[in-house]
């Protein structure tokens, strides 16, 4: 009896020192969270966009001196893109070109010049750019891209100006370049699918066109600019860079 008592006590007390023992060894370490890479914007890519296109111009007679004042016209516009994004960190340098045919209202403005009513009117035909891009995609938003864009644009416009007294017209379908400056936010919302709107404002070069009306006259066209607003779709090829989802 005696010795059964005594090896109970000892199989206890070995019980309580496993137990003390292993409270004493360090707790395993939770697993660590999964890492989820940064989205990568490098990469070649192509894309659409529509929007509208608002542009301005002011005729001026260089005989008679008068002018028709500020023109506004407004058209739909859509189109295409392609080009070329290399990430630093969160900094995102780029490359792009656009190509937009515009259809739509066109404007129309009257004023006196020589005694004679007279009418203009002006529309778009396309417009181009060939522009830099700067952007920041932010660690915390890596999906989003904020930029700012700049270099140069072309655009066609198509002018008519009348003489409504005499019934007189002058038409001119012309391209014409300037300097361009933007800004845009873009999302990728899938692996290798982005989205974006963009506002952009180009100012183009002061022209002339042969008056019909008087021999030796011509009318300028100054204070020419475009603005437009577009919504575009991406698809980045991302050659060259990895995508996250």
């Amino acid at each position: 009896m005696k010795n059964l008592i005594c090896s109970g006590v000892a199989a206890g007390l070995a019980v309580i020192s496993g137990v003390a023992a292993a409270a004493d060894l360090p707790a395993k370490a939770p697993p660590a969270p999964a890492v989820i890479p940064m989205y990568n914007w490098t990469g070649f890519y192509i894309g659409g966009n529509a929007g509208d296109a608002i542009g301005r111009g002011e005729f001026t007679d260089n005989l008679a001196g008068g002018g028709l004042g500020f023109g506004q016209w407004a058209d739909f516009i859509g189109g295409g893109q392609i080009g070329y994004n290399y990430q630093v960190g969160s900094i995102v340098l780029g490359v792009e070109a656009t190509l937009d045919g515009a259809t739509g209202n066109s404007g129309t403005w009257r004023g006196f010049i020589g005694g004679d009513v007279f009418q203009a009117r002006s529309e778009g035909d396309w417009i181009s750019t060939v522009t830099g891009r700067i952007g920041i995609s932010s660690p915390f938003a890596d999906h989003w891209l904020l930029y700012a864009k700049g270099g140069g644009g072309w655009a066609a416009i198509n002018n008519t100006v009348a003489d409504l007294t005499t019934g007189l017209a002058a038409s001119t379908s012309s391209t014409h370049s300037g300097w361009l400056v933007g800004a845009g936010v873009e999302w990728a919302f899938a692996s290798n699918w982005t989205i974006k709107i963009e506002y952009d404002y180009l100012a183009l070069q002061s022209y002339s066109m042969i008056s019909p009306f008087t021999p030796g006259d011509t009318f300028n066209v100054s204070n020419n600019s475009i603005q437009t607003v577009v919504f575009g779709i991406n698809y980045l090829f991302n050659w060259g860079g990895s995508v996250a989802n």
